[in-house]
């Protein structure tokens, strides 16, 4: 086998495993399920990854029994129901998988705390689900936040089988 060979099938090897990643993100556009969830602005800006839209979702925060035990960086899932106005809303919080075909979305416990609206037997878990960037164009971005911050929002996301979130649009 001649160098130009071998060239020509590490490339496409490399080829092969990039395409495979694409593919992989991008099923969840394609198999996922359309729901959209109410969000809050953050305000970011990053140097290197240019701009964007942190979002906060009214999932993000949801009370839990005080004697419940999550760890930080802690895997979860949080069931959803659909509410009267059309909106997602957290069902529940599983340290594991459902069982049955409820939809859930999978996160990660940021932290538990405690917060003053909350009856004393309950804190607040804080979980982050990979869908808190929305990038756009740097003017988009800024008219974006502005709205967000006036009146609120919502996200519409695919979620697909496995609990993972892509961010579709947010109005």
């Amino acid at each position: 086998m001649n160098n130009k060979t071998k060239t020509i099938i590490i490339s496409a090897f490399w080829l092969i495993i990039a395409i495979c990643f694409i593919l992989f993100n991008e099923k969840i556009f394609l198999t996922g399920q359309t729901i959209d969830l109410k969000v809050h602005p953050i305000d970011p800006s990053d140097l290197l990854r240019g701009q964007y839209v942190r979002l906060e979702y009214d999932i993000s925060k949801i009370p839990v029994k005080k004697m419940s035990t999550y760890e930080r960086k802690q895997q979860i899932y949080v069931t959803l129901k659909k509410a009267p106005d059309g909106l997602y809303t957290a069902k529940s919080v599983l340290s594991k998988k459902p069982a049955n075909d409820e939809l859930y979305i999978k996160g990660k416990v940021k932290y538990a705390g405690w917060n003053s609206t909350l009856d004393k037997d309950f804190r607040e878990l804080n979980i982050e689900y990979g869908i808190e960037n929305f990038f756009t164009k740097q003017d988009e971005a800024k008219r974006l936040e502005d709205d967000l911050a006036k009146k609120g929002g919502i996200a519409t996301v695919v979620v697909d089988k496995h609990g993972r979130a892509r961010v579709l649009m947010v109005k």
